[in-house]
């Protein structure tokens, strides 16, 4: 019976794009002219189609016109056009090919590879520029410097032609002909020609040559006529049409142009294209997104003058390169190249050489191409005019020159390569479709049988439709050209779509050889698709096909085949009666196999099967692997049983294998039942000796697990591969039943005496499995491996990677070490409330309009509401630091008092409050900080303040006189709100740029936006402003902004000493500025904010210049200053201590090249003078005690510190202004860092022996200046507290603290009669502010209630003598109380110290204008002391904020551990101090975050401060803690459902129910796990034997395995392998109820067989 098949019609076939143009008017009057070229690309497996004119190139897939490019203004002709494969530019994985060693070209596998990344891209050349389109996005133009006349892609880049020369061209002087390459020698003087062939590997590379090197002759020239047609990885191919042949040469690729070895992309050619012109092939991978729409060319800049009726397809980036030497470099290559005639060739890369390697005869080439027709040959096939293709086998293989091994001739019309039936696996066919002299077409391979294609008008029908040729491959389609003119596009559909029949063909091909496979799969081709699609299905192929494996070397004979009553007699004819019953409808009948054996009959009548007798061992242990490994899959398993399974038992019987029939019978019993019919006949020409024992996967497996005798190796794939075979079967073998191997490897691990769990997971993880890929092997199969995996959940090694703890169910963990921090703010959305009435929808209203002075961001709200869950405290803090809104005033009002007098009582309690509203902005910022993410498309919304008051109990609405409310005496109050708003953006915000910075840019420069700007800087946003914006915003000489900008840059580029900044800063300090310069008009205070910029700038870097600089400026005289217009005020001086502190910090022992200076001595001596010569009276004083404190910050020097202390004797002490005794207090105890308790006597020491009678404050009954030497020192010891337990939440230093602010407070409200008792009891309060400031940062960020009351009251304060830096210490210490709604709290590095110190400098402002003694703007600088280490713990599912109990060890300075208990959310304490932080819960999994030792876990949790946590879940101990609540779910439906199915089983609990419900439930987090993973409850489901009608095989295989398991953990808890109790995945009673059925079944089988 001859072999042929029929194919699929998918129209006529004509270009799509030439319609399209001419209606469109796309095509040109010059697209008119000039026929246009079509072009297919052979090797992918869509219908890719580019259409070329001189004007237009248009790129169409499946019909579809994708994208299309004009050139017409470009006024040059498109040359050519072509795909082809580029090294990606940018860095991320790009598709990897790999050299098909043994075949035609690459293809794509699976695997990707990070040393070669290729992007695909379209190459349109020009004339003198050509143009790169990559997928990915990015466009490059090119410059040509010579002309092209045609180019194809190499396996990298393309390939360019030359044109050749007029001078080239010109006639021999002697013999008149055109100069030939044997000819040219002395010519052109003696130099080298111009390389004919030229590379383009890459978009940003220069071009290369293609050299010819002959053996033994070193370098040569190619000729001039000589074109290639043909290039791939290993070889290619050039014709000369002179001389009228085709060499083939060795293509050799250094190593940094081509990917070496297996990451070749697939060959290219040049081909013909049906208009008649030259046409290009081009490579592509078989990638499917790249056709899909996912990713497409994004056109350039120049593009955009192009007429397109397309869309561009957005979300890509697009780039555009003009490369390769726009001037010099082309000017003196074309004037080497076409001035001179001649060029240096060893100027240039040799990217490709070609080495000849044999030289056939054949006249005009035609479209060449390339198959790979068994392991090792290439068949390149070259169509000739004469109507023949010249076939070359040739034998390629890495590492050794390719070879010619045969040729052949073949008469044919028509020929190209068509792709069958690919995968990733390399199980593929590759033929070439052959249009016969006489119209037949035909499949065609050197070593296969042919396939006839039917064709409605074929071979010698002479009708005027006969095929006559064939065109446009791509994949499994061409184009048939008829003899009627007529184009059908047609498609050989014989691909197999059946995943177990392609498996069991490529088992087949492995075990049978190449060559004998190509006739098998010849067979099974023709049975499936014979007919027009009449054929047998693809199992059936299959079925028939292995029987005549088997039944080829026996005698013909007849087989009877039996339907019902009806009795069917195969005889020896054509077998119609056999197909008669294949064709009768209907489900398959249980003698099915008798119809295989008939058909194979049938066949081998017509055709004998000859070359299979000596593999039929083989065969059917391939098979029998195969059926076996399809029984690890659940999805095979039932293909196995049904379909595979009845074939080996009729193959066992035919070989006589009694064992390996019994085994088919027990094992298809289940599917088939006794009535399976199979031919008993057996083979009496073949004798093939039995296998011993039949591969039971199931029972090697149970014989693992029970650790019984010694379990010997299960049999590979790999092992009936005969070593004859080559490399490539070897491979292939490998890569079937991968199933089997990975079982195989893991419970090879649980046999194992030293393997454990872990090494278990790690095999997993090494697969790449998870727990969707368990749940596909049978239920008793993955209980040992869950198993496992339950046994690694509780403690896992550190080492594991994020893959390993993903598997285990730790996603917590795998957090830890692959941060995923997205997601937040969605878990924690906020439920809208319900609106029911009109005060409710008001509430909401300004709810919604209060949020920006809140904590506006989703997910902050989340954290704080947990970590004050228990009060309404954050909502208290919340009012009072909101100024939004009208506040109210209660006013008893005297009935004396007439009209008027009430009035302007009100009004000067509306001045009041409105003081106080100017400070709240301060203490705002603290509170919101880092706490909202702005909408880049909108302005940052900035509060507002309100000036109205409402009066009660009269309800009298008063205002704010305009007349008091005066833009100097506003201006700084704007300036902290508008950087209390900037200090509310999250650092961790992208986007913050000069684009957006400019876009909030009012049209003139406001005080609120300047303070905008200091935020801004403060939390490092001004680091993308750009430098020509900054000098626009300076240039204004707006002093407010000059500030905020100046400051904010300095923080930005802390201790960077960026020169652009010093600059900028350099402009506004007088002192930085060159002798004589002219004299700037520059405010003091922006001077005083360039000195402090300069000293942030260069933090830490202790630079000379800068040093002596700010140390002039503290001492310098105003006498001798020399400019009348500036005064260096107290403020001045002390920035510039400030500045010397942080250039210097922490330095004081170690001034590195400033020793000559004496820094220390004239700092002291600045400290005690009084007077400069110019009546500024201890000006110097505060900047240099300032200074000392920071140079010898935490040094311990004690010589130091006692020249910085307080006098000891009562007339020195009264000599000395208090605030000064306050600062010199402060400064000893920084250096003395150590040294400082937060205890009652440790304040009592500070006191000289003079004052110690006064120690505690017992004795204070009255207000006298006499003791404000006393309240300062105590002052400042207090505030030295407050700096040295910054953050720490101290209790003793807090309750100390507090007595001494209870006792200030108490003196601060006795009555003053007196001038002295008014001055004493002025000057209380103020340190009563210090002192207030103080106790709030011990307690920063704890929102501690005790002090929280106190500063309350400080806050309802509105008398006439509370000035204006009373508010702001107190709202500040509101803020830091809650700083960023208690996420945050204060560090106590050098850094965050002196950034303290300058922010609560305890000298605070009289007025809102009052910037003598210190820059109001410095008030923020308590940014650089900020500490996020607020402990979140996330549900690591549902991403939200959760309550944990952690466990805290705290490392104390006198080397114990104190374990703190502590429940998250919470403040940690100083990172420095904690070593490691783990959860304490029975319902989450136990978690560790490794502080110390893991440098990973501490960078991770300073950037999220994120604990992620999981529950535990189908485990024993989490169904044993599920909490009351969950039981609503008893009253659902979906639960009546459950329990009534599952009502007659008893081992289901309630837990389990509730456990299918929440899987069942899309609402909850574990639905979609649920779906792919196997619970504890499926494996009782699948697992149990009551029910005993649905006991089989399998289900007690898998029932022994899991009690094997059970006895197995047994031995390891004996052996103290295991910690637990029992087994984890499985509960130990619902073992025991396993173990007793089993038990059951026995003893019913016992008496079934006794009766």
């Amino acid at each position: 019976m001859p072999q042929s098949i029929a194919y699929k019609t998918l129209g006529d076939h004509k270009p799509l794009a030439w319609d399209h143009g001419i209606n469109s008017g796309l095509l040109t009057a010059r697209d008119n002219e000039i026929t246009p070229r079509w072009i297919t690309q052979p090797t992918t497996d869509v219908d890719e189609e580019l259409f070329i004119s001189p004007t237009t190139v248009v790129w169409s897939i499946h019909g579809e016109i994708k994208r299309f490019w004009t050139y017409e203004e470009e006024g040059e002709d498109v040359i050519d056009a072509c795909f082809a494969w580029f090294p990606s530019i940018e860095e991320e994985e790009a598709p990897v090919f790999e050299t098909n060693s043994t075949g035609a070209g690459g293809r794509r596998r699976g695997e990707k590879k990070k040393e070669t990344k290729l992007e695909r891209g379209l190459v349109v050349l020009l004339k003198s520029i050509g143009f790169i389109y990559l997928l990915g996005g990015s466009t490059h133009i090119i410059h040509i410097p010579f002309e092209v006349k045609h180019a194809f892609p190499a396996p990298v880049g393309i390939i360019l032609e030359r044109k050749l020369g007029a001078h080239e061209l010109q006639p021999h002087p002697k013999k008149g002909s055109t100069l030939w390459p044997d000819e040219t020698e002395t010519e052109l003087g003696g130099g080298g020609r111009f390389p004919k062939f030229f590379t383009l590997t890459s978009p940003l590379n220069e071009f290369g040559i293609v050299t010819l090197t002959a053996a033994g002759q070193g370098e040569s020239e190619f000729g001039l006529e000589d074109e290639m047609v043909y290039i791939d990885a290993a070889i290619a191919l050039t014709r000369n049409q002179r001389t009228g042949t085709v060499t083939l040469f060795r293509a050799t690729y250094p190593s940094s142009t081509i990917p070496s070895g297996s990451a070749r992309p697939p060959p290219t050619t040049t081909t013909t294209t049906a208009a008649g012109g030259r046409r290009r092939g081009d490579t592509h991978s078989r990638r499917k997104s790249s056709m899909g729409g996912a990713s497409f060319f994004l056109e350039s800049e120049h593009q955009h003058r192009r007429r397109s009726s397309f869309a561009d397809i957005g979300g890509l980036s697009s780039s555009f390169t003009l490369d390769r030497g726009m001037g010099t470099q082309i000017a003196e290559f074309e004037a080497k190249m076409f001035a001179t005639g001649s060029l240096d060739t060893e100027t240039l890369l040799r990217e490709l050489e070609l080495a000849p390697l044999e030289t056939f005869p054949i006249s005009e080439v035609g479209e060449v191409f390339a198959i790979q027709a068994r392991s090792g040959v290439r068949v390149v096939c070259v169509p000739s005019g004469e109507e023949k293709v010249l076939c070359l086998m040739v034998k390629v293989e890495q590492g050794f020159v390719p070879f010619v091994v045969d040729m052949e001739m073949v008469e044919a019309r028509g020929a190209v390569p068509i792709r069958i039936d690919g995968d990733e696996e390399g199980f593929g066919v590759e033929r070439v479709l052959v249009v016969g002299m006489g119209g037949e077409v035909r499949l065609w391979s050197p070593y296969s049988p042919p396939i006839r294609i039917q064709t409605p008008h074929g071979e010698g029908e002479g009708e005027g439709d006969a095929v006559v040729g064939v065109s446009h491959p791509a994949g499994d389609r061409v184009t048939l050209r008829r003899a009627s003119g007529k184009a059908e596009r047609i498609r050989i559909e014989i691909g197999t779509k059946s995943d177990a029949v392609r498996a069991c063909l490529g088992a087949l091909d492995c075990v049978l050889g190449r060559e004998v496979w190509e006739g098998v799969w010849g067979r099974y081709i023709c049975l499936k698709e014979e007919g027009g699609g009449l054929g047998l299905g693809e199992w059936d192929a299959v079925g028939v096909v292995v029987c005549m494996v088997f039944m080829g070397g026996e005698e013909r004979r007849h087989i009877e085949v039996e339907e019902g009553e009806v009795r069917m007699e195969v005889d020896g004819g054509d077998g119609d009666g056999v197909r008669a019953w294949y064709e009768m409808p209907g489900p398959l009948r249980r003698d099915r196999l008798l119809r295989f054996a008939a058909r194979a009959e049938a066949e081998l009548r017509d055709e004998p099967m000859e070359g299979c007798s000596h593999l039929l061992k083989e065969v059917l242990l391939a098979l029998h692997l195969l059926a076996e490994d399809w029984k690890l899959d659940i999805i095979y398993a039932d293909e196995a049983a049904r379909l595979l399974t009845p074939l080996l038992l009729q193959l066992a019987t035919w070989l006589g294998w009694s064992k390996w029939v019994e085994y088919y019978m027990d094992t298809d019993g289940e599917m088939e039942g006794p009535g399976l019919v199979v031919d008993g006949y057996r083979l009496r020409n073949t004798r093939v000796e039995e296998v011993g024992e039949v591969p039971s996967i199931y029972g090697w497996c149970v014989g693992a697990v029970e650790g019984t005798g010694a379990l010997g190796a299960y049999p590979s794939f790999r092992d009936l591969v005969r070593r004859e075979r080559d490399t490539k079967a070897i491979v292939a073998a490998g890569k079937l039943c991968q199933k089997t191997q990975r079982v195989v490897k893991l419970y090879s691990i649980l046999a194992s005496p030293e393997g454990t769990f872990e090494d278990v997971v790690k095999c997993l993880v090494e697969y790449g499995m998870t727990k969707a890929d368990l749940s596909r092997l049978p239920v008793g199969m993955s209980v040992p491996l869950l198993e496992a995996i339950a046994q690694c959940q509780v403690n896992p090694p550190k080492e594991w990677g994020a893959e390993a703890l993903e598997l285990i169910g730790r996603k917590d963990l795998r957090n830890l070490v692959k941060p995923d921090y997205t997601g937040f703010a969605h878990a924690a959305k906020e439920k809208e409330p319900e609106v029911r009435d009109i005060k409710t929808i008001v509430q909401s209203i300004n709810e919604a309009e209060s949020k920006e002075e809140g904590l506006a961001e989703v997910d902050t709200n989340a954290v704080t509401r947990l970590l004050f869950r228990e009060d309404r405290r954050l909502q208290e803090v919340t009012k009072l630091l909101r100024t939004s809104k009208p506040l109210i005033v209660i006013m008893d009002n005297p009935p004396e008092m007439n009209e008027h007098d009430v009035m302007q009582a009100q009004q000067n309690a509306a001045r009041q409050i409105a003081v106080r509203s100017l400070a709240v902005p301060t203490g705002r910022g603290i509170y919101t900080f880092s706490s909202k993410k702005p909408v880049l498309t909108e302005k940052f919304p900035i509060p507002a303040f309100n000036w109205s008051v409402k009066v009660k109990p009269s309800n009298t609405a008063v205002t704010v006189d305009k007349t008091f409310l005066t833009e100097e005496r506003l201006a700084w109050g704007l300036f902290h709100n508008g950087a209390a708003a900037a200090l509310s953006i999250s650092r961790e915000t992208e986007g913050i740029n000069t684009s957006w910075i400019v876009f909030n840019k009012p049209t003139e420069l406001t005080v609120r936006h300047a303070g905008f700007l200091l935020g801004l800087g403060l939390n490092g946003h001004l680091k993308d402003l750009a430098t020509w914006h900054a000098f626009n915003y300076l240039t204004s000489k707006h002093t407010m902004t000059s500030i905020g900008l100046l400051l904010g840059l300095a923080v930005s580029y802390l201790g960077t000493m960026d020169a652009t900044v010093t600059r900028l800063l350099s402009v506004h300090v007088l002192a930085l500025l060159p002798a004589g310069s002219t004299e700037l008009n520059l405010s003091p205070l922006t001077q005083t904010a360039g000195l402090m910029g300069i000293g942030l700038l260069y933090h830490g870097t202790q630079q000379r210049r800068m040093t002596e600089v700010m140390l002039a400026e503290i001492g310098k005289s105003e006498a001798h200053h020399g400019l009348a217009n500036f005064t260096r005020d107290e403020g001045y001086r002390l920035a510039a201590g400030f500045a010397l502190g942080f250039i210097n910090l922490g330095q004081g022992r170690d001034l590195k090249g400033l020793k000559d200076l004496r820094i220390t001595d004239k700092l002291i001596t600045y400290m005690a003078s009084l007077d400069d010569g110019a009546g500024c009276i201890g000006f110097s004083t505060p900047g240099a005690v300032v200074a000392l404190a920071l140079i010898w910050l935490k040094t311990s020097d004690a010589n130091v510190a006692a020249k910085v202390d307080v006098p000891d004797t009562q007339s020195l002490l009264d000599s000395t202004r208090p605030d000064f005794l306050l600062l010199r207090v402060m400064a000893k105890n920084l250096i003395l860092w150590d040294s400082v308790r937060g205890s009652m006597e440790w304040v009592d020491a500070q006191l000289p022996a003079c004052l110690m009678k006064h120690a505690g404050l017992r004795r204070a009954r009255v207000l006298t200046t006499d003791d404000l030497s006393l309240y300062s020192i105590i002052a400042g010891a207090c505030f030295s507290i407050g700096l040295r337990y910054a953050g720490s939440g101290n209790e003793e230093a807090r309750d100390t603290l507090i007595y001494y602010l209870d006792r200030y407070m108490q003196l601060a409200s006795m009555a003053a009669t007196t001038h002295d008792q008014k001055m004493c009891r002025t000057t209380v309060r103020n340190f009563q502010d210090v002192i207030a400031v103080s106790a709030v940062c011990v307690m920063a960020g704890t929102g501690d209630l005790d002090v929280m009351r106190r500063l309350r009251r400080l806050h309802s304060r509105a008398d006439e003598d509370v000035v204006y830096g009373s508010h702001m210490a107190a709202h500040m210490g509101l803020g830091i109380l809650f700083m960023g709604g208690g996420r945050y709290s204060l560090s106590t590095s050098n850094l965050a110290i002196a950034s303290l110190l300058a922010a609560l400098y305890p000298i605070w402002p009289n007025a809102p204008t009052d910037n003598t003694c210190h820059l109001q703007a410095l008030r923020h600088l308590w940014v650089l002391a900020a500490d996020a280490r607020c402990l979140v713990p996330r549900d690591v599912d549902t991403r939200q904020p959760t309550v944990l109990p952690v466990r805290i060890p705290v490392q104390r300075g006198d080397g114990t551990v104190e374990v703190l208990q502590r429940t998250a959310p919470c403040l940690l304490p100083e990172l420095q101090t904690v070593p490691e932080v783990s959860s304490d819960s029975n319902e989450f999994w136990s978690t560790r975050l490794d502080l110390r030792d893991n440098p990973e876990h501490l960078k991770n949790f300073q950037k999220s401060q994120t604990i992620f946590v999981a529950k535990k879940q189908d485990t024993l101990e989490a169904k044993a803690n599920l909490r009351p609540e969950e039981d609503e779910m008893e009253s659902s439906w979906i639960w009546q459902q459950f329990e009534e199915k599952l009502k007659d089983c008893p081992f289901i609990t309630k837990s389990d129910i509730r456990e299918l419900v929440r899987k069942s439930d899309p609402s909850k987090p574990g639905y979609a796990k649920g779906l792919f993973e196997r619970s504890m409850t499926s494996l009782k489901l699948n697992l149990d034997l009551s029910d005993l009608d649905k006991i089989t095989t399998s289900r007690l295989w898998n029932v022994k395995l899991v009690i094997a398991m059970a006895q197995s953990i047994e031995r390891r808890m004996v052996n103290r392998q295991v910690r637990a109790e029992g087994m984890k995945c499985l509960p130990e009673e619902f073992v025991e109820r396993l173990r007793l059925q089993v038990w059951r079944i026995g003893e019913r089988l016992e008496a079934e067989m006794e009766e």
